[in-house]
């Protein structure tokens, strides 16, 4: 959420520019976390080519975060295969009581592997984390038993599975309506008809904007002027309605990449806070919202009048009696969303 200060009023003045600052602002949300049989799983970027440890097979993808890592055990799976995993992590605290509880419904596997230094004569991958063995002699350690083959740092936190397909054993699992790994609550698979679907038209209040024309509100009865900000989410552009006249700033999301950094929850939680803030004279309120197949458009306020960063760079100093202003709206604002359980980071 950014706080506008109700500065200016008026038309918007087309002559005027206001510069965008160089430093761009970190995301601040914090990445979820899919915990699966004492797996703490999470999106992560991978820079080199890597197999995933479920299936065998290789994990696709140059941009943005091409599978789920365990960040206790440092397994790495496709994000389709992080449900499906039956073995727990070897790395889970066995002193937890509530780790204990969740590994007695869980299916008692454990049998070692027999492992011993190998030598590789052809590139070979850790079938645990699923990156290349590296170096010419003696890279790494081979089951006598299953062959799986493993780096000697991984060694500690391989299962004990030796012999058993995983793959195939969660397939049988799901033919039996059995869930090979349960996700936590706070975890939520949201599927991608689901996000297409969720939350059409959704308009409770606006000065020019209805509830009966929000409804069936679309991109074509916005015209676009320019581009406001852009940021790792998507952009931020100028709209005008075409019927009115009226200025609005419209939040543009891609829904591949919403999908891609698992931002789905965080998502929808911005839809339901910015809903909230119409109660707020201090926040930026949303009007309505809408999509197409592969876009989400969030139709907010407009402030014509810059935001704070830029008035303490065109101002240097504010006086006691400005800087106190600023500060009550930005206290009003936070104290407004505490009540309601939100947190400003």
């Amino acid at each position: 959420i950014t706080f506008f200060p109700t500065l200016c009023t008026g038309t918007l003045q087309r002559d005027r520019i206001f510069k965008n600052l160089t430093r761009k602002r970190q995301r601040a949300m914090r990445r979820r976390v899919h915990q699966v049989n004492g797996h703490k799983f999470m999106a992560t970027y991978l820079r080199q080519p890597t197999y995933c440890s479920h299936c065998r097979e290789f994990i696709w993808g140059v941009f943005g975060k091409q599978g789920y890592q365990c960040q206790v055990c440092t397994c790495v799976v496709h994000k389709r295969c992080h449900h499906l995993i039956v073995t727990a992590c070897t790395c889970q605290n066995n002193t937890n009581k509530t780790d204990l509880k969740v590994t007695e419904q869980r299916f008692g596997i454990n049998i070692p592997h027999k492992f011993s230094v190998h030598n590789y004569k052809v590139p070979t991958f850790c079938d645990h984390c699923g990156s290349l063995l590296w170096g010419i002699m003696r890279q790494g350690l081979q089951c006598k038993i299953c062959k799986m083959n493993v780096h000697i740092r991984c060694q500690a936190n391989v299962a004990p599975n030796c012999g058993v397909n995983s793959a195939e054993l969660a397939k049988t699992l799901a033919c039996m309506g059995l869930q090979p790994g349960s996700i936590s609550p706070n975890s939520k698979l949201v599927s991608r008809s689901t996000l297409r679907h969720h939350g059409k038209g959704s308009v409770k209040d606006g000065n020019n904007v209805s509830e009966s024309s929000a409804s069936k509100l679309g991109i074509k009865d916005l015209t676009f002027l320019r581009v406001l900000g852009k940021g790792s989410f998507g952009k931020v552009m100028l709209a005008k309605m075409k019927e009115s006249g009226q200025l609005y700033a419209v939040k543009v999301l891609k829904k591949d990449v919403i999908l891609q950094d698992d931002d789905v929850e965080c998502t929808m939680t911005e839809k339901r806070i910015l809903s909230l803030a119409r109660n707020h004279p201090f926040l930026t309120k949303l009007y309505c919202c809408f999509q197409t197949p592969d876009r989400l458009f969030f139709v907010m306020e407009f402030v014509n009048g810059g935001d704070l960063m830029f008035h303490i760079q065109k101002s240097r100093r504010f006086d006691e009696d400005r800087a106190r202003f600023y500060a009550a709206e930005i206290i009003s604002a936070l104290m407004f969303l505490h009540e309601r359980g939100i947190i400003y980071r």
